[in-house]
């Protein structure tokens, strides 16, 4: 439950304005690509001010566009973005929190053929 309200006050807060995205800091447990799983990675997750930033043996930053849509289910809610990399090229990054999940937080970068799957706990 506690952890679905940070994930709303962090949702609402990018609903005035992109500017407004809070510090949300994490680290990754597992990083999923198709049938493939990294368990524990060396990953640190940052969202700040219109930025996802992912620092793992390659950098990777994603700049947001826009807001795209909020989902909320009794199961799970999230916040997805329009984003694009440092290459140009688009794609839409997803932060979400699962209430059945242990660690209960993930981040999607999801291109037109390929996505990775974080999963992470907040850093305290």
């Amino acid at each position: 439950m506690i952890r679905k309200l940070l994930l709303y006050v962090l949702i609402l807060c990018t609903v005035p304005a992109l500017s407004q995205i809070r510090i949300l800091e994490a680290h990754a447990v597992s990083i999923n690509y198709g049938k493939w799983e990294l368990i524990d990675p060396p990953a640190k997750i940052v969202v700040e001010d219109e930025v996802v930033s992912i620092y793992t043996v390659i950098f990777q930053e994603y700049n947001v566009i826009s807001r795209l849509y909020k989902s909320d289910s009794e199961n799970e809610t999230s916040s997805t973005w329009l984003c694009v990399d440092k290459d140009g090229t688009r794609c839409h990054v997803t932060l979400g929190i699962v209430s059945n999940d242990p660690y209960g937080y993930y981040l999607l970068i999801k291109y037109s053929d390929w996505k990775w799957l974080y999963r992470c706990y907040l850093k305290d």
